[in-house]
Parts: C-alpha cells; sequence; structure tokens
C-alpha cells in the first residue's frame, strides 16, 4: 500500500472521531399540562413565552445530540452568567417568580468525547408575565367584484403575543365553515338573508376570544323579512358633527348633527332580530369608528359625544310603569285573600 494512502486513512481515523463529537444543544419549555411555550412571530421568529409567573416550568433538552453521551446539562435559568443548576437528565423543573424577560441558557456536554469532552450553548429569551391576556378581535368586512365577500381580521392583536389561529362561522349556524392560520377568508352567499357572521381567535397561549358582525343579503334569491324602525341620532357635543352610519353591512346613512342636538332616520329596514350599527365620525382630534350589536327595537337612540357612541338604554313609558304597578298589586291582592281562604 502507498505510504500517503496509509497516511491518509490514519488521519481519517484520528480527525472522524473529533468531527462527530460536536454537541448540539437545545431545548424547548413547556407547562405542567405538556403544552409547548412558545409563539411564532410574523417574521418567523421563535419566542419561548408567555409563562406566567409562580408557573412551574419544566425545561427540556431532550433534543440535545452528540456523537458521544450528553451527561452534563449546566442551567442558567435567568440569564445572569451564573449556572443556577448542573443535572445528569435532560429534563428539570424551575419557577419564575417575577415578571420579566430572561436570556436562559443551556450548556449541554459530551463529558467521554475526544479529547477532554464537548459542549455546545444554546439561549432562549423567555418571556414571563403576571398573567395571560384575551386577544382583541376585530375584522372588517367588503364587498369583491364578483360579489363574493372579503373578511379581513388583520385588525385583531394578541395583547401579549401573537395570534395562532382564526375561525369563521359566517352563516350564523353555529358550526365553523374556515379554520386558517391567515387573517383574510372569503365567503359567497346564495340566498338572501340575514346573517351573523363569527370569528373566533387563538393564541399561542391557547387563549381564545370572538366577535359578531351581522350582514344582510338581498341580490341573490329568496325574500328579506326586513322590520322597519327609527334611529335617532342625539348630539353632546358642543360643535356640529356629521356622523356616517351603517345598517347590518348593507344600508348607508350620513346626517348632520347640530350641537346638542336631535335627529332622526325614519324607516330603517332591521332585522326582527340581531342587527348592527356601524357609527364612525370625528369629534375634535378623535377618530370614532364603533360597532354596536343590538336586539330589535323599533326606536333605536344613539348617543354620540367625543369619546364614543353608544345606544341609549330604553326607560319604560309611564303607561307601562303604570300597568306593571298594577299588575304587581293584584298578585299581592289575590295572594292575600287565598291566605285567608
Amino acid at each position: 500500500m502507498n505510504k500517503a494512502v496509509v497516511i491518509l486513512i490514519a488521519l481519517i481515523i484520528i480527525v472522524i472521531p473529533y468531527a462527530n463529537a460536536r454537541v448540539d444543544a437545545r431545548f424547548i419549555i413547556k407547562n405542567e399540562e405538556g403544552r409547548q411555550i412558545y409563539m411564532i412571530t410574523p417574521d418567523k421568529k421563535i419566542i419561548f413565552g408567555n409563562v406566567v409567573a409562580g408557573e412551574k416550568i419544566l425545561f427540556d433538552a431532550s433534543a440535545s445530540s452528540s456523537a458521544y453521551k450528553v451527561d452534563r446539562y449546566y442551567w442558567d435559568f435567568n440569564g445572569d452568567g451564573k449556572w443556577d443548576r448542573i443535572t445528569t437528565a435532560p429534563k428539570t423543573w424551575y419557577v419564575y417568580s417575577n415578571p420579566g424577560t430572561y436570556n436562559a441558557t443551556l450548556m449541554a456536554v459530551a463529558s467521554s468525547a475526544p479529547p477532554m469532552g464537548d459542549g455546545d450553548v444554546v439561549r432562549h429569551l423567555i418571556k414571563v408575565v403576571k398573567e395571560l391576556k384575551k386577544p382583541v378581535v376585530r375584522f372588517t368586512i367588503e364587498k369583491c367584484e364578483n360579489d363574493s365577500y372579503e373578511f379581513n381580521a388583520s385588525s385583531s392583536y394578541d395583547p401579549d403575543g401573537y395570534i395562532k389561529s382564526y375561525r369563521w362561522d359566517f352563516d350564523g349556524d353555529g358550526k365553523w365553515d374556515i379554520s386558517s392560520r391567515k387573517s383574510l377568508a372569503y365567503h359567497s352567499y346564495t340566498k338572501n338573508g340575514f346573517y351573523e357572521i363569527k370569528l373566533e381567535v387563538t393564541d399561542y397561549d391557547t387563549m381564545k376570544n370572538f366577535a359578531t358582525r351581522v350582514i344582510e343579503i338581498k341580490e341573490e334569491n329568496g325574500e328579506v323579512n326586513e322590520t322597519k324602525g327609527v334611529i335617532k341620532v342625539k348630539n353632546e357635543m358642543d360643535n356640529l358633527v356629521e356622523l356616517h352610519i351603517i345598517i347590518n353591512n348593507y344600508y348607508n346613512y350620513t346626517i348632520s348633527v347640530g350641537k346638542k342636538e336631535e335627529e332622526r332616520i325614519e324607516n330603517v329596514s332591521l332585522s326582527s332580530e340581531l342587527n348592527e350599527i356601524h357609527i364612525f365620525y370625528e369629534a375634535y382630534e378623535n377618530k370614532i369608528d364603533r360597532v354596536i350589536l343590538l336586539n330589535f327595537s323599533r326606536n333605536i337612540k344613539i348617543i354620540v359625544d367625543k369619546n364614543t357612541a353608544y345606544i341609549e338604554e330604553g326607560n319604560k313609558s309611564g303607561y307601562e310603569i303604570y300597568i306593571t304597578i298594577i299588575s304587581l298589586l293584584s298578585i299581592l291582592f289575590f295572594k292575600k285573600i287565598r291566605g285567608k281562604d
């Protein structure tokens, strides 16, 4: 055998163990129920969080690997540069007492790797919070050129993280029509009527929240059972305001209301069940954009001020109060008579 070949083989035999000795340190964290705690940002970065302060957390380095056995795990849970714990097993529990962001560090070591062992270090930012927060759910409805509708939930957000998934019920039948990781969805209606659209949003902490809106369809098949009502708008501000009002994502109105005055919109077409009133206007430096859901009423009164718009709660008329009092007195009277018998 050629001397050069012998030297090459010897070098390969010597070098291979060193090349394969490299340790790849990895870890994940889970809660006591076994759910992995993480979230993915829109630019595809992974964040370890949210961890609730006081919650018992499992640090799991089982995925760490090497050609030689990984037999030591050095843990720095708070990122202060000091090892808090050294374990021979890949799993260990830890509790963060205070909210904050911690640069947790793992050094995985294979002691038997030649010539004197080998190791690798990995760090992850861990977000610790006081409590988990529900996502805020919002979505817009826009008719497309092909008569389908675009439902856009991109304005929804999670106050303490990121949204993981969206579920849509487009016709209010209680069944989810679409489940997606995307905030955009499309749907077409083939029959006229009023439809309740429900969106449920879930974040990476499994926290859920939902929003409901109402849409009226009139250009398809069948009749629409509309009921007429009146909308009164009272302006509580010291200046004239121009309001834009959309009823059930179909009828549009624009009215001007003077300061401290009230205007009416007659013969408004409404659903006999749930209705949506979308109000937007400018109040001083504020832009008010409010969607209000309410059950059918023939007389709806909207109050607008510099901070918000809301529906005024209806009071019973004097006649209704009179009838109620008479009814209560009658019940008491007959109970008293029966008691004597």
